[in-house]
């Protein structure tokens, strides 16, 4: 029952953008139009070694993308736990869950804000 009620909680809190039928399979690649960009220079086996920086920021992007996607969805998980915890005392779980997320939180923003730097000192 527990893990149907999670799944209900997940549905429910999907948003909005995804119901509405926006294009979200559009994914921003740099240099897909201008036949110059990096896309086009991995299709034609034209990457050199200075694009390594400019591909290392957009996977870091993107992991991020990612990271705060899951943080979110954990963020509600764990606030889910926390309040039906308040039921039978076993708020603990919820707070592990939200004490976890914002570790993991930090721990990607001081990855990003890293690699971010170290992409902006090789590429001046």
């Amino acid at each position: 029952m527990k893990k149907l009620s999670y799944l209900f909680f997940l549905i429910l809190s999907i948003p909005q953008a995804f119901a509405a039928g926006e294009d979200t399979a559009h994914t921003f690649i740099p240099g897909k139009d201008d036949k110059t960009g990096l896309a086009t220079k991995f299709q034609t086996g034209d990457v050199q070694l200075t694009d390594i920086p400019t591909y290392l920021a957009y996977l870091t992007d993107q992991a991020v993308w990612v990271a705060g996607v899951l943080a979110v969805i954990f963020f509600m998980i764990g606030g889910y736990q926390y309040l039906i915890g308040a039921y039978d005392d076993s708020t603990d779980e919820g707070k592990n869950t939200l004490k976890n997320v914002v570790i993991g939180l930090a721990l990607v923003t001081m990855a990003w804000i890293i690699i971010d730097i170290a992409v902006r000192l090789l590429t001046e």
